[in-house]
């Protein structure tokens, strides 16, 4: 029931557009129609007193233009083509086309002894409304000759006389001078036949037969006696026009009940070729028109034809203007009307372009600059300074060339889409040769070789994330199984032997160790969370490493000694204080002593030495593995992972990450390296100018 309201109210809507539309063709119409006819009056000053009929004024501008239409068909005009017709043929076409049957027009052409030689009526000059005499040169008779001068005053001084000397007879006279190179000038004169035409012409009144005359006499009355209704119609169809095109910009792109804005796809196109493809619709058919003259073609109904015509042109540029005002609207609600233009997209990609991305295409760009800017160059050289054969067989060299380069570009353009394609599919093995390719685009087949490359290397390393992610659920599992396990299981025993046995002070030992245990596991877990997020409160003051060293240096020394371990100290005297802070770095060296303490092999010696280079202090760490270290150093930084793989021994695994972790937030490096079975971690901070004092 909704969706049929719902669609009758679409329907309603859409009739509503369509007859709002129609009345805003129909009014502007009308408009231009009001518009043209006040332009009109004023061309022609029928508002004031400076015409005192208007009518004779149009009538003799229409009889000037079939005077120049009977200078065309008899030939008698300057430039029209030579007639090969008898003067019969010439009055019968003359008459096919303003016989007095079906024109007002009157004409009578005279010869230069008053002899009628074509005429549709006797009009005489005194009953004429318009008179011309014409003067045609004829070929008989013509003769030419030529005088040298010694100079160009000679040679002038003879031309003068000549054109003075034929002044006011029956024929033509021209003159040409030209200067050799000696010196000399010589003079041609031509002398030519005349022929004097009397055309008198006028127009029938009153009109006995219907054709333009009388249309145009009775248009012309027409607008003359309604000059004010014009100009008060002409204000009442604008102001209409504009409240119909406010209605249709209000609805444009709205559809009932949706306050969505909806897009024609003809406003995906630029705004530039938006506005071009409307101009030209607008003005094709008169270009055409003019272009096949079919006016001249169907000259008795030119009149009716033209006027239809153009009335017919009124209605279909009022039709794309409203399309235009409609586009223009939906792309300013939908705000692309700038954005989508071709100068904007001009402007972006001038401003967005860095100076990189303009570097390494510019190789390709000069080469194609140059290219373009030689043959232009070559061809007009050609052009200027050779003849139409040679000319011929460069631009056939030319085009030649330039197709086997357009062929090579196009297999190149090619090899980088199939590559490109491969690389959508997810085949990263395979490699361009980009020594196929032309030079300009090389750079660009070798950065799609690094492209596959850095999406192989990325892929791998995701995998390999997600298999320590595995890992890490297992060994996070393990590790919290392990000391909960016993806890539960000695809690049990307490339950079942009571507090007050001998095993009991045995029970809760290993109750109080497992905790710990936990707690540790926990709280390690907590902090390199904390530490991989930056989640660290960090508070920097000048601190003396060597200092910190020995400081932790002397809280393992006994451990290690228990382990049979032999630690020593390699310290650089006279080290810069470091701006850092002393809590974490107090923990990467207690996680790093640990570490030595936990998985070296006994009866060795660990060492701790610092050093400074100037720029970086650096502090390292070096023991003998107990365990044979069968993996990678980034392996082993990892979290959850021991040197310890059969995890015999106990601890999180997190100690070398949090220490990662840690130097990082310092703005430090960790380097861990293995060589064999030793055991290396480098840590480097660095210290600037104003840092460096010594303590």
């Amino acid at each position: 029931m909704h969706r049929e309201v719902d669609k009758k109210r679409n329907s309603a809507k859409t009739w509503v557009k369509l007859t709002v539309g129609i009345c805003y063709v129909l009014t502007v119409w009308l408009l231009v129609l009001c518009v043209s006819a006040i332009v009109f009056l004023v061309h022609y000053s029928a508002f004031s007193d400076g015409i005192n009929d208007l009518n004779r004024v149009i009538m003799r501008e229409l009889a000037e233009r079939d005077v120049n239409r009977l200078l065309e068909f008899t030939g008698l005009s300057d430039g029209a083509e030579d007639q090969q017709f008898t003067q019969e043929r010439i009055q019968a076409d003359l008459d096919a086309r303003f016989s007095v049957d079906i024109s007002n027009f009157l004409y009578t052409i005279y010869n230069a002894e008053g002899e009628i030689l074509y005429s549709n009526s006797v009009v005489t000059e005194a009953d004429a409304l318009v008179t011309r005499t014409v003067y045609s040169y004829g070929t008989e008779g013509r003769r030419s000759e030529v005088r040298w001068f010694p100079d160009f005053a000679s040679a002038q001084s003879y031309e003068e006389s000549v054109l003075k000397e034929n002044h006011g007879e029956n024929g033509f006279v021209s003159t040409v001078m030209e200067a050799a190179k000696d010196g000399s000038v010589s003079v041609s004169t031509r002398r030519s036949s005349e022929q004097r035409y009397l055309i008198s012409a006028t127009v029938r009144d009153p009109f006995s037969v219907s054709d333009r005359y009388s249309y145009t006499s009775a248009a012309v009355r027409l607008i003359e006696s309604k000059k004010l209704t014009l100009i008060l119609s002409a204000f009442l169809l604008a102001l209409f026009s504009l409240i119909l095109i406010s209605v249709r910009i209000a609805g444009a792109g709205r559809r009932y009940g949706d306050d969505e804005l909806y897009l024609m796809s003809v406003d995906r196109f630029p705004l530039e070729l938006f506005v071009a493809a409307i101009i030209l619709a607008a003005v094709l058919p008169e270009l055409t028109l003019r272009l096949t003259s079919l006016l001249e073609r169907f000259y008795f109904t030119d009149y009716i034809l033209s006027v239809l015509f153009y009335q017919f042109l009124v209605l279909a540029r009022a039709v794309l203007l409203l399309w235009l005002i409609i586009g223009l609207a939906r792309r300013w609600k939908a705000k692309t009307l700038l954005r989508n233009s071709l100068l904007y997209y001009l402007l972006y990609a001038f401003t967005s372009m860095k100076r990189n991305s303009f570097r390494s295409s510019f190789p390709l760009l000069w080469r194609i600059t140059l290219l373009w800017l030689g043959l232009s160059a070559l061809e007009l050289v050609m052009m200027l300074g050779v003849g139409r054969n040679t000319l011929i067989v460069f631009w056939c060299f030319t085009k030649l060339l330039l197709t086997i380069l357009g062929i090579i570009l196009y297999s190149n353009l090619n090899e980088l889409d199939a590559h490109g394609r491969a690389l959508r599919n997810g085949d990263f093995e395979r490699k361009l040769k980009i020594n196929r390719l032309l030079p300009g685009l090389r750079q660009h087949g070798d950065n799609l070789n690094q492209i596959s490359s850095g999406m192989k290397k990325t892929i791998d390393e995701q995998m390999r994330s997600e298999r320590m992610k595995a890992e890490l659920i297992t060994n996070v599992s393990h590790d919290i199984k392990t000391p909960l396990t016993s806890i539960i299981t000695y809690v049990d025993l307490l339950k079942k032997n009571g507090l007050q046995s001998e095993e009991a002070p045995e029970y809760l030992d290993v109750l109080d160790r497992q905790s710990v245990r936990m707690k540790k596991l926990i709280d390690d877990l907590v902090e390199v969370s904390k530490a991989a997020t930056g989640n660290i409160r960090i508070e920097k003051e000048y601190l003396d490493v060597n200092l910190l060293l020995s400081q932790a240096s002397g809280e393992y020394m006994e451990r290690m000694q228990a382990r049979s371990l032999e630690l020593v100290e390699d310290l650089k005297p006279e080290l810069p204080l470091l701006n850092a802070d002393p809590k974490l770095l107090w923990r990467i060296a207690d996680n790093l002593m640990n570490n030595a303490l936990k998985y070296a092999q006994p009866h060795t010696r660990v060492y701790v030495s610092s050093g400074f280079d100037g720029r970086e202090i650096s502090v390292i760490f070096r023991n003998v593995s107990g365990q044979q270290l069968n993996m990678s150093p980034e392996d082993l930084v990892e979290r959850f992972v021991r040197g310890d793989l059969a995890r015999n021994t106990e601890g999180s695994g997190l100690g070398l990450s949090i220490a990662r972790s840690l130097t990082e937030l310092l703005d430090g490096s960790f380097d861990l390296s293995i060589d064999g079975d030793l055991f290396k971690v480098t840590l480097r901070f660095p210290v600037k100018e104003n840092d460096q004092e010594i303590p």
